[in-house]
């Protein structure tokens, strides 16, 4: 193994005087606004609301801009690594920093039933951010702090933000078209060969388990 390996490592050595390394910074606020109006033009109307959430669970992750080519400016200095972690330091959730692809899934959630005319609609959006942006910490604290800056953002009071973070329940319901499990509804496959027998099910509906169930199913709603 340790030959195959570096016979492998040899190989990209020789790669890396083929091309030129090109490192990126994140965007910016105004080019993160571009992806989304561009992506999502029908949550235009939200869009500054939702980059005031990022982009303040982020920090300073999305303030500027800049692009460092690799070998072709010797002039100009090149952030140090440890640098770079130690100012990204306080804006990792556990391990892992919120990023773009956080903010595109939070969007591609909300699109999904978004209605500008519904008064709903901000709570709609605060939930879709809580299972996007705080469901991986472990830490309650936690993830209640960022509730509190998400719903500050949405007129959601600091009470509401603590009751879905520590008292909220999601129903389950089952009817022979559908199930509900909390904010979420899937249609439900009628067949003569498989039978679901409640009675005899050893499911206990927990709060842990219960969100659990509404996680997945708003995430096999997206498919």
């Amino acid at each position: 193994s340790t030959g195959w390996y570096t016979q492998q490592n040899s190989h990209a050595t020789l790669l890396d005087k083929l091309w030129t390394k090109i490192q990126l910074d994140n965007m910016n606020r105004a080019e993160l606004k571009e992806v989304l109006v561009n992506r999502y033009s029908s949550l235009e109307i939200v869009i500054d609301r939702l980059l005031d959430i990022y982009c303040q669970l982020t920090g300073k992750k999305h303030q500027g801009s800049r692009i460092n080519l690799a070998g072709n400016h010797g002039n100009k200095k090149v952030p140090d690594e440890s640098e770079t972690k130690a100012e990204d330091k306080d804006l990792c959730l556990e391990g892992r920093g919120l990023s773009l692809r956080d903010l595109l899934k939070w969007c591609e959630r909300i699109i999904h039933s978004f209605d500008g005319t519904s008064s709903s609609t901000a709570l709609h959006i605060f939930q879709e951010a809580l299972d996007c942006f705080t469901a991986m910490s472990s830490k309650r604290g936690s993830r209640q702090k960022m509730a509190e800056i998400i719903g500050s953002k949405l007129n959601i009071s600091k009470e509401k933000a603590e009751y879905f973070c520590q008292l909220y329940k999601p129903a389950i319901e089952f009817s022979e078209a559908k199930v509900t499990v909390g904010r979420a509804v899937l249609p439900r496959k009628r067949s003569e060969v498989v039978l679901l027998q409640l009675e005899t099910q050893p499911f206990s509906a927990t709060r842990p388990s219960s969100l659990l169930l509404e996680q997945l199913v708003v995430c096999l709603r997206q498919r």
